[in-house]
Parts: structure tokens; sequence; C-alpha cells
């Protein structure tokens, strides 16, 4: 498995213009399987830093060691609002680099960083760049970052920020976006790159009590020499890989078409691992809205989906998610789902359905809605074998009609915090008959049909009907 990770970094293909993109969330984006980035220890006995961007919802995580060596990673803490995260890594002995106070740092103090960028084409060797702050303060006079001069690029996410001393006063996080710098003000900028702050990576680390002890004190002396400098921070520095062995389900389009940016994107974009490039973006999602109708739904309500392998019986849960009910429900009385099919099947994994037709017209939908995976979560619904959930795009309240019934435990899909990255999709009921139907489905062969590219069975699987019923 490690070399086949390995493999996967080697051949991902260089897009320039997606990396310069990357702070655009494109409607039909899915997570790609696997990244790369940046990680460092900050104790002897194997704890260490990376962005949160490189890790969330990630359900492998490993370090390549300067002699070739893929090792496990657990995640400790992820800190989404200043996209840091603290891992750890069996073991002892490991380098590590001492944090410094981030008031420490002036305008003009000479700062590096190490870092592997673009290993697909770049090479495992780490690559050493230098600079300055160039301002205390980030993207619009942020206070949680550093503005810097020191070159970076995709893969150096997660790396050290470090002084003269050999102390951490920062983590590299993103840099200026050029393409959109060009479209909207008609300049590329040069070298305008961002770190969080150390004092915010020293909040992170207080929460885990038994690590103050065990973190390195400043240095006060300056190196001698800047060779000397890069040889401790590369051996504390590591590349860190993160993969995802399944897919979210994602709301998917067709055709595909690149959808308009939005009118005041954001500007910095994270240089972060490198991915395999994303598939073809889709429309711009909806304004999310409540379902209307003055529909008000309590209880349990039973929806029948008759298919051409036979018949599913779901149970849905309108107080623990009522507007996601309330939406499935209005669907279903209008027949939305008749003739529609299960356009794309993982075995192991997912079937979903509920957005084409068997000869893939894509049916019309209402406005989507708003997420509720964090009540249904409280509600304790869960994305567990035969639990249903609806299917959305990379926005969290983009969901319309698509859904998707899970085919075993999936617990990196459930909601662990409201971000985009950690909202998860919201369970709104489970099968009480018929999981040896959704288990037939899943194991249908698949291959490419109609815009899609995998996934599709290749004996249509179609919903005949789908009825509100009495409880079973």
């Amino acid at each position: 498995m490690f070399e086949r990770i390995r493999l996967i970094l080697c051949i991902a293909s260089l897009n320039v213009l997606f990396v310069a993109s990357l702070g655009v969330a494109f409607a039909d984006s899915e997570t790609p399987e696997t990244v790369s980035g940046t990680a460092f220890f900050v104790t002897h006995d194997g704890y260490l830093v990376t962005n949160a961007h490189v890790v969330a919802g990630r359900d492998a995580i490993y370090v390549r060691t300067g002699v070739g060596d893929l090792l496990p990673v657990t995640l400790i803490r992820i800190d989404q609002r200043n996209d840091l995260a603290l891992l750890k890594v069996d073991g002892r002995h490991f380098s590590a680099l001492p944090i410094a106070a981030s008031e420490s740092v002036r305008r003009g103090t000479r700062v590096v960083t190490v870092g592997f960028p673009n290993v697909d084409v770049q090479g495992f060797e780490p690559k050493l760049t230098e600079g300055i702050v160039s301002s205390l303060t980030g993207l619009r006079d942020e206070p949680r970052t550093f503005q810097i001069s020191v070159p970076i690029q995709p893969g150096n996410s997660g790396g050290p920020l470090v002084t003269e001393e050999g102390n951490v006063v920062g983590v590299v996080v993103s840099k200026l976006d050029a393409l959109k710098m060009l479209l909207s003000q008609g300049d590329i900028p040069q070298g305008v790159n961002y770190a969080v702050k150390s004092n915010y990576l020293r909040e992170l680390l207080g929460t885990v009590g038994a690590l103050k002890e065990k973190l390195l004190r400043p240095n006060t002396k300056k190196q001698a020499d800047l060779s000397d400098l890069n040889q401790a921070i590369e051996s504390a520095t590591v590349l860190i890989i993160a993969r995802q062995h399944e897919r979210p389900p994602v709301a998917q389009s067709s055709p595909p078409a690149q959808g308009p940016l939005p009118l005041n994107p954001e500007l910095a974009s994270p240089p972060q691992a490198r991915t395999n490039p994303p598939a073809a973006p889709s429309v711009t999602p909806r304004v999310a809205q409540v379902p209307a109708d003055g529909v008000t739904l309590r209880g349990q309500i039973y929806v029948a989906l008759a298919t051409n392998v036979g018949r599913i019986v779901l149970e849905l849960n309108a107080d623990a998610a009522p507007q996601t009910v309330a939406n499935f429900v209005q669907y279903v009385k209008t027949d939305q789902y008749g003739g529609t099919q299960f356009h794309r099947v993982i075995a192991g994994f997912m079937v979903q359905g509920g957005g084409f037709t068997q000869d893939f017209k894509q049916k019309v939908t209402k406005p989507p809605i708003v997420i509720e995976a964090e009540r249904s979560s409280k509600a304790g619904l869960r994305n567990a074998r035969g639990a249903v959930a609806m299917a959305r795009t990379k926005d969290p309240n983009s969901a319309t009609a698509q859904f998707f019934i899970n085919l075993a435990d999936n617990k990196f899909l459930d909601f662990r915090e409201p971000t985009e990255q950690g909202y998860g999709y919201t369970v709104f009921g489970t099968v009480v008959a018929g999981m040896d139907v959704v288990d037939k489905i899943g194991t249908i062969r698949t291959a490419s049909g109609g815009p899609f590219g995998k996934d599709v069975p290749i004996e249509p699987v179609v919903i005949i009907s789908a009825t509100v019923i009495d409880k079973p």
C-alpha cells in the first residue's frame, strides 16, 4: 500500500492554473484521493504539526522520513479556524524544533522554510527557501498571519517558518492567488505569501496537557551559517501524505460546465498539497432555502422505493432532520424519483441516485436546502451501514434531490464541526427493509456512462416509483 501511495504522488499531473485557483470553490469538485504537504516535529517523542487543510477529512495519514520510510500518523487535534493540526507518530528520538512567541517577530525579520513542494515534479528532496517578514498582518490586515516574501509552492503547506535562531514563529499556510489578482487587478503579485503566527500554534499545543513539558525552549543565539540552520530544520521536517480511501458523495450534474467566479473571491489560496486534478466543475449552487408549502413533519415517515431489482423501505426521522425530510417527501409526492436511476455505485461504500433518468437526463429540482448535519448528528444519526443521507456539492448548503445509502459505516462522512470541511453529510433516515436489495445494487459491475467517467452501473438500476406508506 505504501508503494501505491508513493506511485500516486509520482504520477500526479502538473496543472499550474489549478494551483493558482485553489481558492475557488467549484460546485462539482470532489475531494482528491491523495494529497501531500509538509509537517514538522515539535517534540522528540513524535508530536508534529501541519495545516488542517492538508489532513482534514482524510482517513489515512502518513509521514515520509528522510530515509524513505512511511510511518502511520494519528490526528490528535485540529483547529479549522487557524488552519492548524496536531498529529502523533509512534516512536522516540525524533529531531524537533522549538517554538518562539510571534511577538518576537518584527517587520524585516529574516526567515526561512523547508518543505516538499511539487513532489511529483521536483522530487522528494526537501527544499529550502528564504525571505523576510514583509508585514505583521495578513490579507486585508488579518491579524492571525504574517505576510512573508519566502517563496512557497503547492506542497509547502504546513511547513515551519523559522528565524535565524532556529525558532518556529509561524506555519506556512497560503499564497496570494496570482491568477485572481491578474483578473481583478491586471497585475501578477510577487512574493506575497502567508504564515499562521506561532502564538496560535502554541494555543493549540496547550490543549494537550502532557505536551507542555515536552516542548523545546526557544534558542537565543543565531545560527552562524544558513547551511547549519537548514540542517536543523530539515532533520525535523517531513513530507506528509494524506489519503481518503473513498470519495464523499457529491451531487453530480450533467453536462459538467464551469460556473462563474464569485464577485468577490478570496484572494489567498492554500499552496497546500499536490492533488490529483479535480473533477470538472459544475454550475454554481443556488441560494439555499427552507422547503416551503407550510409542511411540518414529526416523528417517523416511511417511503417505499420500488426498483427493478427489488423493494427498499426507508424510515425517515423528521424530528432529527425536519427540513431535509420535508424536502425529500415533497420530491416523493411530486414523483421526482420515478424513472430515475442509481447512477453512482461504489462497492463497500455507498449507492447514490435521485438525480438522473435512465438516459442521463438531469431532473429539474427545487432550490437547495440548508444543511442539517449538525442537528441530525446530535440526534444520534450517523453515516452507518443502511443510513440514508443527502448528496451535495462542496457547498454544505447545496443538497437538492440526490441521496445516497451507505453500504458500510462511513464515519468520515459524519458531522464534525460547522465548517466547509467539517459539516459532513446530513443523515435523515435508514433502510428498514430491503437492505439485501441495496447490497445487491452495491455489487453490480460499473463503468463509464453518460457524462460520468466511472461508477455507473452497466445494468441500470431504476427507481420505478417512490411512495409514502404506512409503517410496514
